[in-house]
Order: structure tokens, then C-alpha cells, then sequence
């Protein structure tokens, strides 16, 4: 649900030509498709938060992956916002949070901060990003998760 509706929501805007590529290179590019996974992502969350059989510490990160898309959509007024690192920062505090409130793992969180900064370094090395787009959107992703795990249950 996290990734098949919003590939095939970039798809149709790319075969609707809404977007230049499904890369979305431009701050442009990103207002209908994180508009449009803002809904999907409130929609995943809700109906979660109903259904009893789901685990707290999913319903929490589904509420963490709509805030990050709704502070994603509102930092990409102001800069083309990594979303890469977006993601990477919920996944991190995530996996953080989930290793405070048990124990083994240490290693889980060692592999976690490792493909966060191997990600983030590759949108750095493939200069799609400055130092402050990526640094932002980790920050966005850290305090959604922080934000998520808080509320994400009421």
C-alpha cells in the first residue's frame, strides 16, 4: 500500500503528461504526487487505526509516513525537498525507536543507519540534492516518526 499506490498515481500523471518524468526533478513536479500520497497514506492510517489487529507500531509509522508527506509537501515550497531522505529518516527513527523498546536490536539499527547514510550519500554524490535538501528531509523524516509515534494511536 505505501508503494503501489503512489507508483501507479506517478505513472498515470506521467502518461497524463502532469509531470515531466517520474523522477519528479523539479519542485513542480512533486505538488500532485505528494498531494496525492498524503491521501493515500491518511487513508492507509485510518483504516488501520480501526481495524484492532493491527500492531501499535504500525499504526503509529503509517501516521508517521502521512505527516512526512504532509511536511514534505509543505518544505517543497520553499526547496525541492529530498524525499529520499524524507524516508531514510522515518525508517531510521523507526527502527530506533522499536530497538529502545526491546532488546537484540543493536543490529537492526547498525544496518538501519548504514543504508540511511549509504542513500543519502548517493543523493549527494549524484548531485540530485544540495547538503541542506537532504539534511532537511532527514530531519522532516526523524520528527514525523517522533511526531507519529506520540499520536499515532489516540
Amino acid at each position: 500500500m505505501f508503494t503501489f499506490f503512489p507508483v501507479v498515481t506517478v505513472l498515470l500523471l506521467k502518461a497524463l503528461k502532469f509531470v515531466n518524468t517520474i523522477y519528479l526533478e523539479t519542485q513542480k513536479d512533486r505538488i500532485i504526487p505528494y498531494i496525492a500520497c498524503g491521501v493515500w497514506y491518511f487513508w492507509v492510517w485510518y483504516v488501520w487505526h480501526n481495524l484492532p489487529e493491527y500492531p501499535a507500531p504500525a499504526i503509529k509509522f503509517a501516521m508517521a509516513i502521512f505527516l512526512a508527506s504532509s511536511l514534505g509537501l509543505m518544505a517543497n515550497i520553499y526547496m525541492k525537498v529530498s524525499m529520499h531522505a524524507i524516508s531514510m529518516g522515518v525508517m531510521l527513527t523507526c527502527v530506533i525507536t522499536l530497538g529502545l523498546a526491546s532488546t537484540g536490536f543493536g543490529i537492526y539499527i547498525g544496518v538501519a543507519l548504514l543504508i540511511a547514510g549509504l542513500v543519502c550519500t548517493a543523493r549527494l554524490i549524484a548531485s540530485n540534492h544540495t547538503q541542506r535538501e537532504v539534511y532537511t528531509g532527514l530531519i522532516i523524516g526523524i520528527l514525523s516518526q517522533i511526531i507519529g509515534s506520540t499520536i499515532g494511536n489516540f
